[in-house]
């Protein structure tokens, strides 16, 4: 499948762009899923602690999302988690460009690693990981986010000035 895909980071979603995210992830438009995507995005104590990349097809239909919140403790330590990709668009590698953009985002932000999560039966998101440079690393809690039973996957976040 060819498709023009367009990546958007923002640290606030409209409610308009929050539906076509809970419908495009859970096939729901009920309000109590919009607002929890888009209460993520509030329950940081400050704006700049959190932020979406959002791909968009042509037609402006949500195609992928993955979400960033910076640790309390350390401000160069990050977190992406929620990513998906939309059934139709998965294999072209629309994740692999949402977690770069995230990296380019955070080398902005002054982040030095970037954490996530994967439960061990995704294999997809095992392979994804790896590939993109991620390394397994012994089980850390990040902030107040529950994901027991899951394995860590860190890598190292580049500063501009690196190159």
């Amino acid at each position: 499948m060819s498709a023009i895909i367009t990546l958007q980071i923002s640290s606030y979603l409209s409610y308009d762009l929050a539906k076509k995210i809970a419908f495009a992830q859970w096939q729901t438009c009920d309000p109590a899923w919009v607002n929890c995507i888009r209460q993520s995005l509030f329950d940081e104590e400050d704006p700049a602690a959190c932020f979406d990349v959002v791909a968009t097809d042509q037609n402006g239909e949500v195609a992928g999302r993955l979400h960033c919140i910076r640790n309390r403790e350390d401000p160069a330590l990050w977190y992406y988690g929620d990513l998906f990709v939309v059934p139709a668009y998965r294999r072209i590698g629309i994740a692999t460009q949402m977690v770069n953009a995230a990296r380019g985002e955070l080398s902005l932000r002054g982040a030095t690693r970037l954490w996530c999560y994967v439960e061990p039966e995704n294999t997809a998101s095992l392979a994804l990981q790896r590939s993109l440079g991620f390394a397994e690393r012994p089980f850390e809690s990040f902030n107040h986010l529950i994901n027991d039973g899951e394995i860590l996957f860190e890598c190292a976040i580049s500063s501009l000035s690196e190159g």
